[in-house]
């Protein structure tokens, strides 16, 4: 069993959905299990509230961290994102310089050095991974986070929607990103850091347009110039760390955003779960 810190949010919801897990309740900071899975994290990059950054992506990890070594965790696995990276390179491996921009950025990297070093101090091990752009899961849009979900609700009432000229992601299904979490749970070698991702760049133009004909949208779609503070323009993640583990999607984007405008039975893990069952003999 796996104690789960932000078990109640979009990814931790969906992973113990998938595979159990024993939820650390908000206001409690030591776990009872011996391995922990940390999801607690801010969902924005803006600087409305730079203190819920720090208070929350700094400070509400350090109190766990020394709840966890007073209960004698023995592993300490930590969800971090590829914004840590910032604009270093199109493709960012896990040796990729990391130039953040941004307090969620920033403090996703300080929080990410604050784990390696307190958990090396205490004896503690460790594993960072490092998320792509997660779609998917639970509608929670704030057109930050969810992104794609955001655009989507957009097209459907016929909305206009502007977005980037020439930007490229790495979109991963959560019910994918779950997968590739519990793979390096079960079998990636401690005191490292993961990419986790489809390992391809995709133009956030494609999947506007596939999703406008899908939905058989009249919103008018417009670009604009990227800017200088914003996240790099292209990215890709070097997944092969990954990969060697035998992973590989299983949703493909185009499958994923026509779930996504259409059906959403992705939306939740109970399809996967059901799945599972019907093909037991």
């Amino acid at each position: 069993m796996i104690s789960i810190y932000g078990a109640t949010g979009i990814i931790g919801s969906y992973f113990t959905g998938l595979y159990g897990g024993q939820s650390v309740p908000r206001p409690q900071l030591a776990p009872t299990n011996e391995e922990v899975l940390y999801l607690i994290s801010t969902t924005s990059n803006t600087y409305s509230d730079p203190l819920l950054h720090t208070n929350t992506n700094v400070d509400c990890l350090m109190q766990r961290l020394m709840a966890c070594q007073e209960a004698g965790v023995k592993t300490f696995n930590f969800i971090s994102s590829w914004f840590v990276y910032g604009s270093s390179s199109a493709i960012m491996r896990e040796s990729s310089p990391c130039r953040p921009k941004g307090l969620y950025s920033i403090t996703k990297h300080c929080a990410e050095q604050l784990v390696v070093d307190f958990c090396s101090f205490h004896d503690i091990a460790w594993r960072i991974m490092r998320l792509p752009n997660v779609y998917g899961g639970p509608d929670k849009s704030n057109g930050q986070r969810n992104a794609l979900h955001y655009i989507v609700q957009r097209l459907k009432a016929n909305q206009p929607v502007e977005i980037v000229s020439g930007l490229t992601r790495d979109y991963l299904h959560i019910y994918d990103t779950c997968r590739a979490i519990k793979l390096l749970l079960d079998l990636a070698p401690v005191n490292d850091i993961y990419n986790i991702g489809a390992g391809q760049e995709t133009r956030l133009s494609d999947c506007v347009n596939f999703c406008a004909r899908t939905l058989n949208s009249q919103s008018e779609v417009s670009l604009r110039p990227h800017q200088s503070h914003e996240q790099s323009l292209h990215m890709r993640l070097d997944c092969r760390k990954l990969q060697a583990f035998g992973f590989f999607p299983s949703i493909s984007i185009d499958q994923g955003l026509h779930d996504l405008c259409t059906a959403q039975k992705f939306s939740t893990p109970v399809h996967f779960s059901m799945e599972k069952k019907s093909r037991l003999p």
